[in-house]
């Protein structure tokens, strides 16, 4: 431990980028990244298509008082964070909070990593989070009335299914020092990590839609926040590196590789004798998704997104099969064809499924799963 505010963390390795996207160690690639190491009024500005500072009401609804967000709480520290101050003192609603989103909601999965200080004038919640809705929500929370543990929530799916909130220990000087807190959503799980160090996964209402991401500190007086704050509670945020699959970021030009093997082979099968007579498969790009773009998100002509599995076979479930020349037509035979929410390709026949069954490590077979209509 040096001097205050700095901390001997380790943090997550970086991405690595690979033509036009950037690899993340355990997930997969992602279309879209970011990063401010410390914030300043300069780096602020490089950044002002990425972020962006909240200004609205939430009605109190059932809690005590409602709350604010007023871009006037965000500010720049002396050594460069990002502050989200609730000002002490406050008494009656709408409590002023403060909070800053990615400025664009269709993010579907992603690796974010925020180094921060929590504060420790209780009575607010600081909360790193993905939120489509209230039902499609994680949470990576802090509750400043007790800064020795995290809060980490997938928000329930729906009114019958589980709750999934669990508690880990805090780091013990997190109000007095900086460390990194990184989410990992992916469509299995969601991973929780302190420092670099993988502290939980919760498999259980893992969200399927897209959403945006959100900091932000703010009280409202519940059992929850508790408060408002006697002092000012001020989350400081020195750096955020965001790794972010992107829905409206579709693999296109220079980032895609056609594939006249591919094509050959195509050829070759529909001129043999043996190969049984087969509906063609829709008009589509000549994709190569396999195995650059593993673990991507592919956006179909009509709308429907399909996570791919490189090396995957979702086995069963299967009734219909094309022959198609590249994994992208196999995915648009899938998107056009009712009941298909599957597919798995082998060498040119592309298999569509109506059942999701089993993921199967398969070095000779390539998936893609459908995540979103």
């Amino acid at each position: 431990m040096g001097a205050a505010g700095v901390s001997a963390f380790t943090a997550s390795n970086a991405g690595v980028k690979n033509g036009c996207f950037w690899n993340v160690d355990g997930l997969g690639s992602f279309n879209t990244q970011w990063s401010v190491a410390e914030f300043t009024t300069s780096t602020l500005s490089s950044v002002q298509d990425e972020l962006s500072a909240s200004s609205y009401t939430v009605e109190a609804g059932n809690s005590p008082l409602a709350r604010r967000f007023d871009i006037t709480n965000i500010g720049i520290s002396s050594d460069n964070a990002l502050t989200l101050t609730v000002p002490g003192g406050q008494s009656t609603g709408p409590i002023s909070s403060a909070q800053i989103t990615t400025a664009y909601s269709d993010i579907l999965f992603g690796s974010v990593r925020t180094v921060a200080m929590v504060s420790g004038a209780a009575g607010t919640t600081h909360g790193f989070t993905f939120y489509a809705n209230d039902n499609q929500e994680v949470d990576f929370a802090f509750l400043s009335s007790d800064p020795s543990v995290v809060h980490l929530t997938n928000e329930q799916v729906n009114s019958t299914s589980p709750f999934s909130t669990y508690t880990v220990s805090a780091p013990s000087d997190a109000t007095s020092a900086y460390h990194e807190y990184r989410l990992d959503w992916t469509a299995d799980a969601t991973r929780f990590y302190i420092d670099g160090t993988l502290v939980h996964t919760i498999t259980e209402n893992v969200p399927s839609q897209q959403g945006f991401w959100l900091w932000n500190s703010w009280s409202n007086g519940n059992a929850w926040a508790q408060g408002p704050p006697a002092t000012n509670s001020v989350l400081k945020i020195k750096s955020i590196d965001a790794y972010f699959n992107r829905t409206s970021v579709i693999p296109s030009g220079s980032c895609l590789s056609s594939s006249s093997n591919n094509n050959a082979a195509a050829a070759a099968a529909s001129s043999t004798s043996t190969a049984p007579s087969y509906t063609p498969a829709p008009t589509a790009a000549n994709v190569k998704l396999c195995p650059k773009y593993d673990g991507t998100v592919y956006t179909a002509t009509n709308g429907d997104l399909f996570q791919v599995a490189c090396g995957t076979d979702f086995a069963g479930g299967d009734f219909k099969m094309v022959w198609v020349n590249s994994m992208g037509a196999c995915i648009e035979a899938c998107s056009s064809t009712e009941g298909c929410v599957d597919v798995s390709m082998s060498g040119t026949a592309c298999y569509m499924k109506n059942k999701l069954k089993n993921a199967l490590k398969n070095s000779g077979v390539n998936g893609a799963k459908k995540i979103s209509a």
